[in-house]
């Protein structure tokens, strides 16, 4: 399994109000993701906000990523949240994010 890659979708959830995290079989686009999250977080480029426009992002949620393989369990005990609950688990193709609201 791919993965969530650069982190495209989980920051852009995460800069409209979500806590997100994204999951990725492969270190290096761990390490990618959270080096291009950083850098959205604290600048969102314009095309994360409807119309091209940035939108007021002081009110945004959190971004995370993790290394594992969906299809397996393990993943779940690296989110370091106890008794987590998703509202939503969101693949997209070959990618899977999940995404909850507390």
């Amino acid at each position: 399994m791919k993965g969530c890659g650069k982190g495209h979708d989980p920051i852009m959830l995460a800069l409209h109000g979500f806590d997100t995290w994204g999951l990725e079989i492969s270190e290096t686009a761990v390490s990618t993701a959270e080096r291009y999250a950083a850098e959205q977080m604290q600048s969102p480029r314009p095309e994360n906000f409807a119309g091209g426009k940035e939108g007021d992002h002081k009110g945004c949620g959190s971004v995370a990523f993790i290394k594992g393989d969906f299809f397996q369990k393990d993943w779940e005990s690296k989110l370091q949240v106890e008794d987590a609950k998703f509202d939503l688990i969101y693949d997209y193709t070959v990618s899977a994010k999940v995404i909850t609201m507390w």
